[in-house]
């Protein structure tokens, strides 16, 4: 198992009925709204699934590009990549966690593991 989620794995659909099922703090009420045209609107030039959809956005081209569709009002793209950078969890380097000895943080970085990335995929 990775330590990221399988974004290719999620549809649209499926993605689209979270955010309607979901709790949301206020500034991030907006997904909510107009999602079966949002949604549709990203499935028009092929985006299939949430990894697409993520690395579409992260295009500061393709961003520009769909923040001038009149379904993408206001920040509503701004609030929706943020929503997704949010499911993916951080790397944190080793050395960062409380407890560990300098000792253990040095053998671990001389076999390649600085940050737990690296610890969840070493097999």
């Amino acid at each position: 198992m990775g330590y990221y989620f399988d974004l290719e794995s999620i549809s649209l659909d499926i993605y689209r009925a979270k955010i309607e099922a979901a709790y949301l703090p206020p500034g991030r009420m907006i997904l909510k709204e107009r999602t079966k045209e949002r949604f549709g609107y990203f499935r028009s030039p092929g985006i299939k699934n949430v990894k697409e959809l993520l690395q579409t956005l992260r295009k500061k081209d393709k961003f520009n590009e769909f923040s001038k569709a009149d379904c993408f009002i206001g920040n509503y793209l701004a609030i929706l990549l943020r929503e997704l950078n949010s499911i993916l969890p951080k790397q944190v380097r080793i050395r960062d966690f409380p407890g560990i000895s300098p000792e253990t943080v040095a053998k671990l970085e001389t076999i390649g593991i600085k940050h737990t990335v690296k610890l969840a995929d070493n097999k």
